[in-house]
């Protein structure tokens, strides 16, 4: 590890990695620098963080067609809720405690819900038509389902 010691990679190496390995008098101890890169792999390939992704992405670009007036207020909490629903799946995978990774999962579940509500929203407004309504509404739906069976999961790895 001496070439990381005398790398400008150091700082960055010790502030956001300090999970690679310990301080101890100065040096790291490097071990199993893989775990890192599979966490990061399985966030990627967990199928509701896919969907989630989606639904913010079919969100932000719904409400990019807005008028101006519904661009930044319905379009803006749409987006934010949108958003919020991967964000929070993404926050919990990182936490250590399982617990915690449970919260952020209810949390994701709650701006799950408000960006169903702010698509009805935009439908009764006049903002969308009612198929990009129905087919947002069955995403959230999936993602619903599958938030809810990775909760489960969780729930049962916490209970091991």
């Amino acid at each position: 590890m001496s070439w990381l010691l005398g790398s400008r990679l150091l700082g960055s190496w010790l502030l956001g990695y300090l999970v690679l390995g310990y301080l101890v008098l100065g040096k790291i101890i490097e071990y199993n620098i893989t775990i890192i890169a599979v966490m990061q792999h399985k966030l990627d390939d967990l199928k509701v963080y896919k969907l989630a992704m989606d639904i913010g992405r079919e969100c932000y670009d719904m409400a990019a067609t807005f008028g101006e007036f519904d661009r930044r207020t319905i379009g803006g909490q749409l987006v934010r809720a949108a958003d919020s629903v991967a964000a929070n799946i993404s926050e919990g995978y990182g936490r250590f405690s399982r617990k915690e990774q449970k919260q952020f999962c209810y949390y994701a579940r709650g701006s799950l819900y408000e960006t169903r509500t702010w698509i009805t929203k935009a439908q009764e407004r006049n903002c969308i038509i009612s198929t990009q309504a129905e087919h947002l509404h069955t995403l959230i739906q999936q993602c619903g389902k599958m938030l809810n069976a990775y909760t489960r999961y969780i729930s049962n790895e916490q209970s091991k």
